[in-house]
């Protein structure tokens, strides 16, 4: 099973307790020079980085993330041919690129809160206009498609994670084989209250599913679990709402998490008040709550 097991060499240790506060996102990418570059990043938004060689030895490199703030974002790690190492963010042209290296993938910021999308497959060139500013981040699945919230508002002014902006909708935008981007909008009291979805084979079915958290001022938050099939994106399952307006839930990681190695998806409940990890199993088209620990207040 993925994550498990025993590699014929010695671990190598490497404390950042004293630079990096609580870390939340780790990097890695081959360093032209040989070795690894490996970069953590804290919930305060603070990197380092870090050289391996095959022979074990660390050396410690200085970070650029300058380009946004990843307290709460996934960065993107990029590498240069000089061995400079640089955070940025898929809103970035050059986080773009480098994730998706067989599309040329555009992104450029516009005003009042939209963005200009612009692919290029060499025979055809799609663009498309996206009010996804100013934190929205693009996330890619296994199959070369963008998903990003969209349609900003703010008819849900809760916010959770530092601006009462949420979004009304979601793109999905295949860059590879020219195929239809896709704009499913949510009911007008509904929004998507996170800064990205999630994407990851829950159902293990060899296709990824979207998971994200959609909100409302009467029940609360729920999870939900959506499929794109062709240019529709389909509700597959949801959860049991919070049942309050104004108690966020989040989706952390899709996991063998459970006991009998059970893909299970990872969630905080109001991570501002308390805290409390909850995990989730898909069954028969709904998210069943399989285990809960209280005083969790991760909200990556």
């Amino acid at each position: 099973m993925p994550g498990k097991g025993e590699l014929p060499a010695t671990p190598i240790r490497i404390d950042v307790s004293g630079v990096i506060d609580s870390p939340v996102w780790l990097n890695a990418a081959v360093h032209p020079d040989g070795g690894v570059v490996w970069v953590v990043t804290g919930n305060d938004g603070n990197s380092v980085g870090y050289r391996v060689g095959s022979d074990g030895d660390s050396v410690e490199l200085p970070v650029d993330s300058s380009s946004g703030d990843f307290s709460l974002v996934p960065p993107v790690l990029i590498v240069g041919t000089n061995g400079q190492i640089r955070l940025t963010t898929t809103r970035a042209v050059d986080g773009l690129t480098t994730l998706l290296p067989d599309a040329q993938v555009e992104f450029s910021e516009g005003e009042l809160g939209t963005g200009e999308l612009r692919i290029d497959r060499g025979d055809s060139t799609t663009s498309i206009s996206l009010q996804n500013a100013p934190d929205a981040t693009f996330m890619i699945s296994d199959d070369s498609t963008l998903y990003s919230y969209a349609d900003s508002t703010d008819r849900y002014p809760h916010g959770a994670i530092g601006d009462p902006i949420e979004w009304g909708g979601m793109w999905a935008v295949p860059t590879v084989d020219g195929a239809e981007a896709t704009h499913p909008l949510l009911e007008e009291t509904d929004v998507f209250e996170g800064l990205y979805p999630m994407l990851a084979d829950i159902d293990q079915d060899g296709e990824q599913e979207i998971i994200g958290t959609v909100s409302n001022p009467t029940t609360g938050a729920m999870l939900v679990v959506m499929k794109r099939v062709g240019t529709i994106v389909e509700v597959v399952a949801v959860s049991e709402p919070t049942g309050t307006g104004f108690r966020w839930t989040h989706q952390v990681a899709v996991a063998p998490f459970g006991p009998d190695d059970a893909m299970e998806l990872a969630t905080i409940k109001t991570p501002h008040i308390g805290g409390v990890a909850e995990f989730y199993r898909l069954a028969e088209g709904k998210l069943e709550l399989v285990a809960s620990l209280p005083g969790n207040t991760r909200r990556t």
